[in-house]
């Protein structure tokens, strides 16, 4: 199969530069003498015409040099008369222009015609009943023809020849005014008869056409598929000719082209058209347009280069054809050539491709012949002998085949070599057993040990959980190699950090509160060799305060007695746990929350270890938000603590307190049961509801619900402390003030029973895209900013009856269940498309902000979906679009923000944090790693900010602060418009509320407008 498809490439790639070569070397050459053949015989088709034309100019020139001589001319014909090649012209007159536009004066025309041989003076003309000539189609164009030059007319039948002519028309010029025509008048039928005998060589035909693309002639091939009946048009052609119609078309394309060139030009006068048009007799304007266009466009000086056109299948010659066009100076008549695929270029083509393909064919046998014989004599003999090895291997007895290796030639010395490789390999297959069996039993005598080691350190994991003191193991160098979560509770750093430290490093034991260091009591025993008991207390700095420990170390040997380690042993002096404070105080990071996982990972260890149980409660604050927007953060920063105090004054000394988040506690009570725990629990929110917050000069009643669980040694802390969340929600959903013990149904996905009800809503909304954009104006009060208008895009989800729901009832639903990030999608598609259609009538925008939720910031589609959206919207600038994040979002995924809003920053776009507080310790490490251009601060903190001067000066400061930074801040929420001349005088470059301007559908309307 492998050969095979070898073979094929091999005459692929010799196909391909067969086919090149062709292409190159031959045809190129063989086109070349082709093109240069068709190209001359064309021309010189053309220069025959051209002299016949030309030759009835002169004459008509001639004529109308001597058109007062007229018995001077009758010699002239004469001479003509008897010349054969001069057959073609028919008729020649002198026409003067009469004095007077009368038709019974009297008229001094001269016309001549050919009868049998001669030429014979008529003056049927002069006769005044009957139609002045001056008024006829070949009299009244010629008027405007320059002198020396002819006016062409279309083949027209004369009256007194009775046959089809065309008449060349030159004016009679007399002190340089217009005096008459002089014509000479030519046998249409003899053109026509002339252009056979020029082709009859031929096996094409050939096609004259005037510059009308009425048919003046054509060869013998054309009349003959017509039934002898010459077509009197291109049009007509293409009609009994389906075939030839892109010919036709082609010609009407050069025609309208022709024309448009002349009328867009300066010499085109409409007044002119008119004028000839009613000086004429029974003729069109369209006719007077095409006369006059004729002899306005300027002429070429010579033939012109002959143009192709290939027809797929000619039905005159009933095979493919090349058609040659060729436009013919002083008459703009078009010749057309067409020869068939075996003549000329295509003919060329057609023998170089058809000896290419025989070529191709030959080199193709070839290959197979080759293919047959290697498969004949090779491949055959080589399968069999992979069959013989691969049926030697299956069974399992290599070295038991015998290839046969009779042949004289290379396929018996490769038999032969392979028979002696095969007796190798079953010697080595023998030696691999025995050296596999050997493997195999030290591989048992290792898994045993391991085995036997990683129960030892599982019993020394549970000796270490189970011991009450703190318990430090350490290496010979008295560096820390383990220690119990008693031990990690003391220290300050990551326990993982402190593995590998010397002791004394991590451990800083002091003989008194303020004395020298102890130096590394496990180094000092390991190198005696000896105990180390501290009677006297020794001093442990453990958060900041220092406290006694009795301290005791012991050296470990191994089983030859040598020392390998010390193991060093300390507890309170003063009775009291080893571990930090009961009820730790709440704090804005994570710290209570490591202390809980750690709390709970240990009385697992001791429930695997003596099969305990214990509860765990988690606790959240009710409304804590609208205690933050009816009485200000501060309120809700003083509920917090007020509530902490509460419940760790109702717990006991065994009890622990945590603080998990913005308004979340967790209580670990030990040893107690799921009962006990609720009684706890009940005593815990009854405690809360019946003290209330005293908060300026008035009582704040507060709730909580609490979330029960039990746990013992299964799971993990997250699992734990996602039962009591989830317990929790429900208690919440039952009404707020309550407790709920956890069960398996209240577990949740991210739902409740308002959630489920808002998400059919949201994806009904997306689905039928129900989404509605409104714009909020954003007041500017800065110099740099005023006179510029500025707008944010919200959304709202329009319901089944019409009506629409604001962002804030919908969004957090929709971040909890991850549609955050859809939305988004959403939004900036349609603002991104909004914004292209009515950015040509927003001259003085200055930007429009867009909101992302958090799952936008680890998104890479998003990303992905504003870059192609600024190459769909070119005429979008860049540095018209803010993206806002969230504070909260950002500390969440600090990592994955700043690549966002650097990604953002590269393509152009402004960046804004919102929800900025600007009071908290972190918020300047914050603002300060981001590539921000705004920030945005909520009014609701500043609430008394017109009347209260502390609120003011902490309000500028957060101000001074942006500005440092060149950050430009957006006031936002702003309810009371007696607050807007401050905010101004503070410094703020924006303010945005509903007392400026509230969010509309009339996207981009501001009170201006």
């Amino acid at each position: 199969m492998r050969l095979a498809l070898l073979f094929t490439v091999i005459f692929l790639v010799l196909a391909c530069a067969a086919f090149f070569a062709n292409r190159v070397l031959v045809q190129s050459s063989m086109f070349d003498e082709s093109f240069r053949y068709q190209t001359e015989t064309a021309r010189r088709q053309a220069v025959e015409i051209q002299q016949m034309l030309l030759g009835a100019r002169a004459l008509a020139v001639s004529f109308a040099g001597i058109s007062r001589e007229r018995d001077a001319l009758q010699p002239v014909l004469g001479s003509i008369a008897q010349q054969a090649e001069a057959d073609w012209i028919l008729a020649a007159g002198i026409w003067p222009l009469p004095i007077r536009d009368d038709v019974n004066q009297a008229r001094q025309s001269a016309y001549w015609i050919r009868r049998n041989g001669a030429f014979e003076r008529l003056d049927d003309y002069n006769n005044t009943r009957s139609v002045p000539y001056w008024h006829e189609k070949w009299f009244t164009p010629a008027r405007y023809a320059k002198p020396g030059h002819c006016y062409w007319t279309p083949a027209y039948r004369d009256p007194l020849l009775q046959r089809e002519i065309v008449t060349c028309a030159t004016p009679i010029q007399r002190d340089g005014q217009f005096a008459g025509v002089a014509t000479v008048s030519l046998d249409r039928a003899r053109i026509a008869a002339g252009l056979g005998s020029r082709t009859q060589n031929d096996s094409g035909y050939g096609i004259l056409l005037d510059r009308d693309n009425q048919l003046l002639g054509a060869t013998e091939a054309l009349l003959a598929s017509s039934g002898n009946v010459l077509p009197a048009s291109a049009a007509d052609v293409a009609k009994r000719f389906p075939k030839l119609a892109p010919l036709a078309l082609t010609l009407h394309q050069w025609n309208e082209s022709f024309l448009r060139a002349v009328v867009t030009s300066s010499d085109y006068e409409p007044s002119l058209i008119s004028a000839l048009r009613d000086g004429t007799r029974e003729m069109a304007r369209d006719e007077a347009e095409s006369a006059l266009i004729s002899l306005w466009a300027e002429p070429p000086q010579s033939a012109q280069v002959p143009e192709f056109m290939h027809l797929k299948d000619d039905p005159v010659l009933h095979q493919p054809a090349t058609a040659v066009f060729l436009e013919l100076p002083e008459t703009h008549w078009r010749l057309v050539r067409v020869v068939g695929s075996r003549e000329g270029f295509a003919g060329a083509r057609y023998v170089v491709n058809q000896s290419l393909a025989v070529s191709l064919a030959a080199v193709a046998l070839c290959l197979l012949l080759v293919f047959a014989g290697l498969r004949r004599f090779v491949l055959d003999r080589l399968s069999r002998m992979a069959s013989l090895l691969d049926d030697s291997v299956r069974s399992g007895t290599p070295g038991d085949v015998l290839i046969d290796d009779s042949g004289r030639d290379e396929i018996g010395m490769l038999a032969h070599w392979s028979n002696e490789r095969l007796s190798q390999l079953h010697d080595l297959h023998e030696q691999l057993s025995i050296s596999r069996n050997a493997l195999q039993a030290e591989t048992e005598a290792r898994r045993s040990a391991q085995k036997q080691r990683q129960e030892s350190e599982t019993r020394l994991a549970q000796v270490l959980g189970a011991v009450e003191d703190a318990l430090v193991v350490t290496d010979v160098y008295g560096c820390i190699e383990d220690m119990n979560l008693h031990a990690q509770e003391l220290i300050s750093i990551d326990p993982h950090v402190a593995l590998g430290q010397a002791f004394d490093e991590v451990f800083k034991f002091t003989a008194s509160e303020q004395g020298e260091p102890l130096g590394n009591p496990a180094k000092r025993t390991i190198d005696s060799n000896s105990d180390i008991v501290c009677n006297e207390p020794v001093f442990l700095d453990v958060r900041g305060t220092a406290k006694p420990f009795r301290l005791n170390t012991t050296a470990l040997c191994s089983r030859d007695g040598v020392v390998n380690g010390a193991a060093v042993a300390f507890r309170s002096a003063d009775g009291a746990n080893t571990g930090p404070a009961t009820h730790p105080e709440p704090s804005g990071d994570d710290a209570s929350r490591g202390a809980c996982d750690r709390v709970l990972r240990r009385l697992q260890e001791q429930s695997r270890l003596l099969q305990r149980s214990h509860s765990f409660l988690y606790i959240d604050i009710d409304n804590l938000n609208a205690i933050n927007g009816n009485a200000g953060i501060d309120a809700g920063s003083e509920a917090l603590a007020h509530v902490w105090h509460v419940l760790t004054g109702q717990l006991e000394h065994a009890d622990m307190a945590f603080r998990l988040g913005a308004d979340q506690f967790a209580v670990v009570l030990e040893n107690r049961g799921v009962d006990a725990a609720a009684t706890v629990a009940e005593t815990l929110r009854d405690a809360v509801s019946h003290a209330p917050l005293r908060w300026e000069r008035r009582d704040i009643r507060l709730s909580v619900s609490v979330g029960v669980t039990p746990f013992d040694g299964k799971g993990s802390p997250f699992q734990i402390i996602k039962r009591g969340e989830d317990a929790c929600h429900a208690a919440k959903a039952a009404g707020r003030n309550c407790v709920r013990i956890f069960e398996s149904f209240m577990e949740r996905g991210d739902n409740s029973g308002d959630d489920a009800q808002w998400l059919k809503r949201i994806r009904h909304g997306l689905d039928r895209d129900m989404f509605h954009l409104t714009t909020q104006w954003i007041q500017p009060y800065s110099g740099a900013a005023a006179g510029r208008d500025a707008f944010e895009f919200l959304v709202a989800l329009e319901d089944e009856e019409g009506f629409w729901t604001a962002a804030s009832q919908f969004l957090p639903v929709a971040e909890r269940n991850n549609l955050g990030r859809e939305i988004d999608q959403w939004v900036i598609k349609h603002a991104f498309a909004m914004l292209a259609q009515r950015l040509p009538k927003m001259p003085k925008l200055e930007f429009c902000s867009i909101n992302l939720s958090p799952a936008s910031l680890d998104a890479p589609e998003t990303l992905d979906q504003i870059i192609q959206l600024l190459q769909t919207y070119p005429e979008l600038s860049p540095k018209r679009l803010m993206f806002e994040i969230r504070e909260e979002a950002v500390a969440d995924h600090p990592i994955a923000a700043a690549r966002f809003c650097e990604t953002l920053r590269g393509l152009g776009c402004r960046i804004a944090l919102d929800q900025f507080v600007g009071r908290r310790g972190n918020d300047l490490a914050l603002i300060r790693t981001l590539p921000l251009d705004y920030v945005k601060l909520s009014a609701r903190q500043f609430r008394k900010i017109s009347e209260d001067q502390v609120e003011r000066m902490v309000a500028e400061s957060v101000l001074r602060l942006a500005r440092t930074l060149d950050l430009r801040t957006i006031i936002t929420g702003i309810e009371d418009a007696a607050s807007l001349p401050t905010w101004s005088t503070l410094g703020a470059d924006y303010c945005q509320g509903n007392v400026i301007a509230k969010a509309t559908p009339v996207v981009f309307a501001s009170p201006s407008v």
